[in-house]
């Protein structure tokens, strides 16, 4: 919970009491939609590679949507996210049903009716759909359990989006607003193992005077650390302040890709101290051909440089 005496942020547990009802609504709208188009291509398009494309681009678009919900609806419970994510993406499931049903009925039988979906989905598992290599219809058991994984393509990102990247998402309480403003310090020495869990223990435990490992970064490299705030513009009595140790790389084909490892995510400092760390990691001068490029995105994972990742390059 974010407030005076925590050290690092976390989701209050408050909503408002339209956020429920928003953001199944428009999960309803964007799914049944989504889905019903899914369905219709699902039905007329035989090439499964196209399909398995459709099914990750409804499965993941979906997450998108519920995922700009959450932020419109001002939603900062994770446990009513998360179940109004799941009936998002049950919503996009139940559309791919109508629309497979539509367009395999010659564009006869529109029907919205949960029971009779189940109905047609039953007789269909018994009587088969589409062939396999022989010729021969699906049915039964494979074509129950094909049904499954499409699904769970279909309604997992969005089950899970209030548990990934949501979930260290900070709000600034008192401006009610996200703390949508990021700021990155220039690049700094990359850390041991050691180093890392050493400072993670010293600032879990409120002591700041652990950050005097760090040090600006002496030459360019593939592996080094940053420290990136975030807060809310006109509200920076609250910061949130991230370290990660970042590693480059570079493919055949020229495009780098960087990795984030975090060490310390949204600790929650003031004004003060954010200027403070600041002076001792000011910007030193630029050598000739060097750039920087800043970082937008505290979120885990691969980050490409399109992105803006804190890196230096020659």
């Amino acid at each position: 919970m974010s407030n005076a005496t925590a050290l690092f942020y976390r989701h209050s547990g408050k909503f408002p009491p339209y956020a429920p009802f928003m953001i199944l609504g428009g999960g309803l709208v964007t799914g049944v939609l989504g889905g019903m188009a899914y369905g219709i291509i699902d039905w007329l398009v035989p090439f499964i590679y196209i399909l398995i494309l459709a099914t990750l681009g409804l499965g993941f678009g979906q997450a998108i949507v519920v995922y700009q919900l959450f932020r419109l609806a001002k939603i900062r419970n994770l446990p009513v996210a998360a179940v109004c994510g799941l009936g998002s993406g049950l919503f996009a499931w139940y559309g791919s049903w109508i629309g497979w049903i539509y367009a395999g009925s010659d564009w006869t039988l529109l029907t919205f009716n949960p029971v009779e979906i189940v109905d047609i989905a039953r007789f269909t598992a018994e009587t088969g759909t589409w062939g396999m290599s022989s010729g021969d219809p699906v049915t039964g058991g494979f074509l129950y359990a094909f049904w499954f994984v499409e699904a769970a393509i279909i309604v997992v990102p969005s089950a899970l989006v209030a548990h990934t990247k949501f979930a260290a998402l900070p709000y600034n309480e008192r401006a009610q607003a996200w703390a949508d403003d990021t700021a990155s310090l220039p690049p700094l020495m990359p850390l041991s193992d050691p180093e890392r869990a050493a400072l993670k223990q010293g600032l879990a435990q409120g002591d700041f005077g652990t950050l005097v490992q760090l040090r600006p970064l002496e030459f360019n490299s593939d592996v080094f650390t940053t420290i990136t705030f975030r807060s809310v513009p006109d509200f920076d009595d609250e910061q949130f302040m991230s370290i990660k140790a970042m590693t480059t790389s570079v493919d055949s084909n020229g495009k780098l890709t960087v990795k984030a490892k975090p060490i310390i995510t949204n600790m929650i400092v003031d004004k003060e101290s954010r200027q403070l760390i600041q002076e001792i990691y000011a910007e030193p001068e630029a050598e000739e051909g060097a750039q920087w490029v800043n970082e937008a995105d505290p979120a885990d994972g691969d980050v490409d440089d399109a992105n803006g990742s804190v890196l230096p390059r020659s």
